[in-house]
């Protein structure tokens, strides 16, 4: 490979759908491909996000950072980040919340305003997967909500999904060394919001489950094998209570082909020789019995699904999903005439 030899970079939906397409220098960096797409695709630099194996790229890296190979895939997330920004005391310990801001918006105080906390310790955390020398830095988020951000530490970058616990404290036991810090009496931090979101649960009405994860999954990018998990009762056409954990997988399971969403449905009891018909987001119809792992294509705006509970003992009598509305949310994107 010649150090200075360009690459063909193609830019693609989390759908799978191509974009743009185009070649640039190695040395160009993420802010300059998402100017480039801009000028050829139209989406303003703010709302881009470029993702490349499930990591949101840094505006300053650079394409030969990224890969060696002469062709590049980013995947493109429409969607704007928001920022916090603190100072705090470099020799001691801090703990700074976020003012109240909109799940939805990003924006000052509404109907669903929650606060994000950040706790800085400077000698680190302790635990026994601490390392001496390095500086801890925890996030703590809404009680079952999601968040996908990064935190800057003086120039110390870090990112992550939080999707486990119900709002407790979690993040980076060894944030970094600190003697990467700069000798100042006080440090700039930076908590940068990606996406947040609470959780949503699923509903039932007789035999059919609706689970609207949508506006939870925010249209970001998630990890192959990434769960969300609920136990979900339904009562068949006969009367009999139905116990089923469903579980997605926005990534897809690990069995899953490629820019494929999974459903793990699992019974728990009174399913019994029933089967199952499962739609997401308005693909062709699964059914299933017992446990089953099913794979639909990814939309670009994902995690609407559907199950109905069949009859029994007719497994393959007629039977089909009620239509999903065409409702609108925060995010989702007109469709094309």
């Amino acid at each position: 490979m010649v150090e200075s030899a360009p690459v063909t970079v193609v830019i693609s939906l989390l759908s799978g759908t191509k974009v743009a397409e185009f070649v640039v220098p190695r040395s160009d960096t993420v802010l300059d491909v998402k100017t480039r797409l801009r000028d050829v695709e139209g989406t303003p630099i703010r709302k881009q996000q470029l993702v490349l194996n499930c990591d949101i790229l840094r505006d300053e890296m650079r394409i030969s950072e990224a890969t060696e190979a002469d062709a590049l895939e980013f995947r493109l997330v429409r969607k704007e980040g928001f920022q916090f920004h603190w100072q705090v005391p470099h020799r001691k310990g801090a703990s700074i919340s976020s003012p109240e801001w909109s799940l939805e918006t990003g924006e000052a105080i509404s109907t669903k305003a929650c606060t994000l906390g950040l706790r800085f310790y400077p000698s680190g955390f302790e635990s026994k997967m601490h390392r001496e020398g390095n500086f801890s830095v925890h996030v703590k988020r809404p009680k079952s909500s999601i968040l996908l951000a990064r935190v800057d530490v003086a120039g110390i970058k870090r990112e992550r999904l939080f999707t486990s616990g119900g709002g407790t404290e979690e993040g980076w036991v060894n944030f970094a060394p600190h003697s990467h810090l700069p000798t100042t009496d006080t440090l700039d931090i930076c908590l940068e919001v990606l996406h947040c979101a609470v959780v949503s649960k699923p509903t039932s009405e007789g035999s059919h489950i609706t689970w609207d994860l949508r506006e939870t999954l925010g249209r970001m990018p998630y990890a192959m094998g990434v769960p969300f998990t609920e136990e979900v009762r339904a009562t068949s056409d006969e009367g009999t209570e139905i116990q089923l954990m469903v579980t997605f997988f926005p990534g897809g399971h690990t069995s899953a082909p490629r820019d494929h969403v999974s459903l793990w449905v699992s019974p728990l009891r009174g399913l019994e020789d029933r089967r199952y018909a499962c739609i997401v987001d308005g693909s062709q119809e699964q059914r299933g019995s017992g446990e089953s792992i099913l794979h639909f294509p990814r939309a670009e705006v994902f995690g609407e699904i559907g199950i109905v509970i069949c009859r029994s003992p007719s497994p393959d009598a007629p039977r089909r999903l009620r239509r999903f509305s065409d409702r609108e949310y925060p995010g989702r994107e007109p469709e094309a005439a």
